[in-house]
Formats: structure tokens, C-alpha cells, sequence
């Protein structure tokens, strides 16, 4: 949150591996009505030419996205 009320941003590129700190960023950069990119499990694969950009509800066979998509709906349930 210091970061993201240290100045004004455009929109935001999420590219954190650890699950806790990215569902953090991206919930707080939504309230604050920025714009996000942010990378699922893209790295390690072999054929680049299969990654693909799409809305994060419309994402499959990505198992990082899937629970990002479990933890950020808890997240939103208790934080409102």
C-alpha cells in the first residue's frame, strides 16, 4: 500500500511468484481503480508461443491462476 500511495500510477505489472503478496497487490490496485497485468504460470514452459492474455475469469489449465482466483475472492469476502 506505501508503494501504490507513493505517487500516481497509470497501471500496475504484477509479476510476483509468491501467492500472499500478489493477491495484495492486485486487490488493493483494483480499489484504487488501477489497471493490472499481472503474470499466472507462464514461466518454465517450454513453447512461448502458448502463452497466452486473457481476463483473469477466463483463464484454464493454469493452476497458479486458479487458486489466485480462490485466495482473491476470499480476500475480497473479508475485506469488502
Amino acid at each position: 500500500m506505501e508503494l501504490l500511495n507513493s505517487q500516481a500510477f497509470d497501471y500496475v505489472v504484477d509479476a510476483i511468484d509468491t501467492l500472499a503478496p500478489k493477491v495484495s497487490l492486485v486487490y488493493h490496485s483494483v480499489r484504487m481503480g488501477l489497471l493490472v497485468a499481472s503474470s499466472m504460470g507462464a514461466g518454465g514452459k517450454t513453447d512461448p508461443m502458448k502463452v497466452q492474455i486473457a481476463d483473469l475469469s477466463k483463464t484454464h489449465n493454469c493452476k497458479l491462476a486458479r487458486v489466485f482466483r480462490k485466495n482473491l475472492q476470499n480476500w475480497v469476502s473479508t475485506k469488502g
